[in-house]
C-alpha cells in the first residue's frame, strides 16, 4: 500500500513536519509540532481519526493569549520570544518597574508568581524612607541567611546595613553612635540572642504558654520550640500543664544551655 505523505498537513493544533519511521505493528509515525511549540511523535492513524489534536497542553497552552502591554505587579510584558518551557509554555520578554528587562513564562505571569525581576521593588517601595529611631531606610541590600537586609542612614550621617527583624523589633535604632548595649542585636550560630533571652509571648498566643497551642482537630495541647532556624516537636498532651512542662524542659535543654555557653564565652 502506498504511504500517504502527511508532511505539511495540520490536525487540530498539530502540524506534521516529517516522517519518524513506524511502529512494530507497521503504523507510520510522524513528527508533529504543536501550536505551543512542543514537538511530539504520533501514529498516522491517531492523526486521521482525530483522537489527538495537540501535544497534551490542551487548554493550558498560553500560546494564543496575547499578554503584550499587560502589567503584572511591577512587570510589563513586552513581547513573546521564540523560546518555550519544557511543557510548551511561551516565554515572554518583560520589563520590571526598576528598568531591568528579563524573561518569564506566561504561566508564571498569569498566576502572579512573578511580580518583579527579583529586585523586590514592591517591598522596597514600602520600606524606603521609613524611620526606626535615628535610622532612615535608604536601600534594599539583598538577603543574608534568608533574611532581608536594609541600608540605613543614621541622623549622625553614618550608614549601616541592618537586618529587617532588628528594625522591626527596635533592637537597632542607630548606627551605633547611640546604641544601648543591652538592646543591641546579636546573632550567634544563627540564633537571635536577645529574642531567646526575652522569651516574649506572641500576641496571637491563646494558651498563655510560649510555644504551646491547642490542636483544634485533635483537641490536644502541642508543644514546640524553635532553635537555630529549626522547629522541634516536643509532643502533644491532653493537659496544658503537661505541655507546659515539656516546653520548659525544651527551653532548659536548648535556650538555657546556649545562653550559659554564650555568657561564658563573652566573659572569658
Amino acid at each position: 500500500m502506498r504511504l500517504c505523505d502527511l508532511t505539511g498537513q495540520r490536525f487540530g493544533k498539530l502540524l506534521v513536519i516529517g516522517r519518524e519511521g513506524a511502529t512494530p505493528s507497521g503504523y507510520a509515525l510522524w513528527r508533529c509540532r504543536c501550536a505551543c511549540g512542543r514537538e511530539i511523535v504520533v501514529e498516522s492513524r491517531r492523526l486521521r481519526r482525530g483522537s489527538i489534536k495537540d501535544c497534551g497542553c490542551g487548554n493550558k497552552c498560553q500560546m494564543r493569549r496575547d499578554l503584550t502591554g499587560r502589567v503584572f505587579g511591577q512587570v510589563t510584558a513586552l513581547e513573546p520570544t521564540a523560546r518555550r518551557t519544557e511543557d510548551g509554555d511561551v516565554i515572554w520578554k518583560c520589563r520590571c518597574g526598576c528598568g531591568k528587562e528579563f524573561e518569564a513564562s506566561s504561566r508564571k505571569l498569569l498566576r502572579g508568581s512573578v511580580k518583579d525581576c527579583g529586585c523586590k521593588l514592591n517591598l522596597t517601595q514600602k520600606w524606603i524612607g521609613r524611620r526606626f529611631g535615628n535610622l532612615t531606610v535608604v536601600a534594599f541590600e539583598g538577603k543574608n541567611d534568608h533574611r532581608n537586609m536594609w541600608r540605613c542612614r543614621c541622623d549622625c550621617g553614618n550608614e549601616v546595613v541592618v537586618r529587617e527583624i532588628c528594625l522591626k523589633n527596635g533592637y537597632t535604632t542607630s548606627c551605633g553612635c547611640k546604641v544601648d548595649p543591652s538592646r543591641y542585636c546579636h546573632f550567634v550560630d544563627g540564633t537571635f540572642v536577645e529574642a531567646i533571652q526575652a522569651r516574649t509571648m506572641l500576641k496571637n498566643n491563646t494558651s498563655g504558654v510560649r510555644g504551646v497551642y491547642l490542636n483544634q482537630r485533635t483537641q490536644r495541647w502541642v508543644a514546640r520550640i524553635g532553635f537555630r532556624g529549626k522547629t522541634y516537636y516536643l509532643g502533644s498532651f491532653e493537659n496544658l500543664e503537661d505541655a507546659k512542662k515539656a516546653r520548659k524542659l525544651g527551653e532548659e535543654m536548648t535556650f538555657d544551655t546556649f545562653l550559659r555557653r554564650y555568657r561564658e564565652e563573652e566573659s572569658g
